[in-house]
């Protein structure tokens, strides 16, 4: 029978490089101990690291600098957050980056939780988590969050058929559809916004 760190190194591996992972994904198959002795065991071992105290990550190569580079920090947010069971969305610079609607890259990636407020240095970068009001947390989807906080940072006047271009080419229609189910409680600029995203998307269907 394989060992309690030889499962879990499969199950490392299964997902690919770049993949982030804390104890409590293991927590449904195997005891707390054992967890935290295999992912201290395999760091040690150089096949996973720790990108800060509790998240682990099964580095990816690059073959271009040759060296192991850094998971996306949003993917570093999403593990925390699951680790920590908080729910949390990008703030409106952060959100803007993600879909592609800002050139800048932040000093500091923000992002609102329901957690407690928490600051931490991944690779270089000021991850800052900021407790604040269930209100910016309504929405279900991880993309209607990026998109209803990316928007609303963006403003209604700035809007221009460029960026309803470039947002277009974000999602899918299918996600793009699913973000429409969601943000029905969203400013109304933003749900016409995202219907029309989703009407060009049907007619580009038809079209083909």
């Amino acid at each position: 029978m394989l060992s309690t760190k030889k499962r879990i190194l499969t199950r490392i591996r299964r997902r690919g490089p770049g993949g982030l992972w804390c104890a409590d994904d293991f927590l449904t198959t195997f005891q707390r101990h054992e967890i935290d002795e295999s992912l201290v065991r395999l760091k040690n071992e150089g096949i996973i690291r720790r990108v800060i105290p509790g998240i682990y990550e099964y580095p990816r190569f690059s073959e271009l600098l040759q060296c192991p580079v850094s998971t996306d920090i949003d993917e570093q947010a999403r593990t925390l957050a699951r680790k920590f069971r908080w729910q949390i969305c990008p703030d409106g610079e952060t959100a803007l980056n993600r879909l592609g609607l800002s050139t800048q890259i932040p000093g500091r990636t923000l992002y609102f939780s329901d957690g407690p407020n928490r600051t931490y240095e991944v690779a270089g970068q000021t991850l800052e988590f900021r407790h604040t009001t269930k209100r910016w947390l309504i929405f279900k989807k991880t993309e209607s969050l990026i998109v209803v906080q990316g928007l609303m940072a963006l403003g209604q006047s700035q809007m221009t058929t460029e960026h309803v271009h470039l947002l277009y080419k974000r999602f899918t229609i299918e996600t793009w559809e699913l973000i429409l189910k969601d943000i029905s409680a969203a400013p109304i600029w933003i749900v016409a916004t995202v219907r029309g995203i989703c009407r060009k998307g049907r007619d580009n269907e038809k079209a083909c």
